[in-house]
């Protein structure tokens, strides 16, 4: 399909809420409550059946089985996410609460034959400083029916997001398409090298063929880099509204996550959620980071971790609107499947939810044989209440309305460089300093490439 065939129709999924907290009561005990639904809003106690050091073994021996080879691995892998599962179903939906999501689910099945709805289960956990610890940081993706088996996160018409509820309010920002995506590969001396020309081509063919989608490459993949090319995008009217890294994560000794960028010279740098927080400050623009790293995504399990740990939840506590991450140990094969629907489908326009679920299920669809569930490992956080994180101004005048509305961003976002003029003319960028680039060129802010 051509880059030129931007307006693809698609019937994207009108999604109703379904908003289920878990956190403490006044009293300081445990409660499940739903504070939003098209029915009543019932109230129980969070009573888990399970043993909390018993599951966190469980979660740690799925992790370890998670790209292991051969048919008793799989064996394995199947018991323990469906046990799991169930488990968390059971704990998370008790008594009126799974009479109310039961009833949400009934009232969606009579209306799917004439209208393309969902019910998108909103996840919260209350305020951060009363975090249960033993709840926030739960595959909760893993949701099991103990009836029919069925995962309702792996289903287009039931995603699951993470909702976490900070002070800080989310700003609404209109992008004048198209969505910028800034790519940072890194594979760092030292580690498992990546084949970074293969996911490179993975991204490109995810965004090349639509209009909504324009790839950018951070070289080198270094944390200053990020943050000067951040300045130069801006400063050159195409702001970036996504950052997709694609390498290693990890917790240290402290139980904070982090993830491997490069240094200059081409080694290791750890980066904590924090410090990438942090290099992220100030641009507002930025609107979605996409970690695909092992256990980007996890949460506090343990009591004296910090709530925001592990590096996605940095980022969301951090200012961003959403992040999305993978909660447990992923394969460079998972990782370029969901990379691949994930920028598919939000080139058709669909809601970000409905990309996230998609991807998971090309990962399912894919693994089908090896059954490593690493399908359940895609995790969205989203800060934005009603969803819209990545809102398209619509525009009637098509390439040229779009190309104005460039110029506009431009006068509009660098209006704080002071003295700076930029011009915009046949598709170059112009500067006082005399430098001039093409606009869809990625600027390589080192002369140190690494072969």
């Amino acid at each position: 399909m051509s880059r030129a065939s931007a307006e693809v129709p698609v019937a994207s999924i009108e999604y109703e809420e379904l908003e289920i907290e878990v956190g403490r009561c006044l009293c300081g005990e445990g409660e499940v409550r739903i504070l939003g639904s098209r029915f009543d809003r019932p109230r129980e106690r969070f009573r888990p059946s399970y043993d909390v050091e018993e599951l966190n073994r469980r979660l740690e021996e799925l992790d370890k089985l998670q790209l292991a080879q051969g048919p008793e691995a799989a064996s394995m892998r199947k018991q323990l996410a469906e046990s799991i599962g169930q488990d968390l179903y059971q704990a998370l939906l008790p008594g009126r609460v799974r009479q109310t999501f039961g009833n949400c689910l009934a009232s969606l099945r009579t209306v799917q034959a004439e209208r393309n709805v969902g019910l998108r289960i909103r996840l919260s956990f209350g305020e951060a400083s009363r975090y249960l610890p033993e709840v926030v940081g739960l595959p909760w993706e893993l949701l099991c029916s103990p009836d029919t088996l069925e995962f309702p996160s792996s289903a287009p018409e039931t995603p699951l997001v993470r909702y976490l509820d900070l002070e800080r309010p989310v700003e609404s920002v209109k992008i004048t398409p198209p969505i910028r995506i800034l790519g940072v590969l890194a594979s760092p001396g030292g580690l498992r090298p990546i084949d970074r020309k293969a996911h490179e081509k993975i991204l490109r063919d995810a965004c090349g063929w639509n209009e909504r989608l324009e790839l950018k490459l951070l070289q080198p993949p270094t944390l200053a880099a990020l943050r000067e090319q951040l300045h130069h995008y801006r400063a050159s009217g195409e702001p970036i509204h996504v950052v997709h890294f694609l390498g290693h994560g990890a917790f240290d000794d402290n139980g904070e996550g982090f993830l491997n960028f490069e240094h200059p010279n081409g080694s290791r740098h750890r980066v904590s959620g924090r410090d990438l927080a942090r290099t992220l400050g100030g641009f507002r623009e930025v609107r979605l980071v996409v970690l695909s790293a092992c256990v980007g995504a996890r949460m506090m399990r343990r009591r004296g971790q910090h709530p925001f740990a592990g590096s996605a939840s940095a980022l969301v506590a951090g200012g961003l609107p959403a992040v999305v991450g993978m909660q447990f140990s992923v394969s460079e094969a998972a990782a370029s499947e969901f990379t691949r629907s994930f920028y598919g489908h939000l080139a058709e326009g669909r809601p970000l939810e409905e990309a996230v679920t998609e991807g998971r299920l090309r990962i399912l669809t894919t693994e089908a044989e090896a059954g490593t569930f690493e399908w359940a490992s895609p995790v969205l956080f989203l800060r934005a209440r009603d969803g819209k994180v990545l809102d398209l101004a619509k525009t009637d005048s098509g390439k040229e309305l779009s190309r104005e509305s460039r110029a506009g961003d431009l006068e509009r976002l660098s209006s704080n460089e002071a003295g700076r003029d930029i011009n915009i003319a046949d598709g170059n960028i112009e500067t006082v300093g005399g430098d001039s680039y093409k606009a869809d060129r990625d600027i390589n802010l080192s002369d140190r490439r690494r072969g």
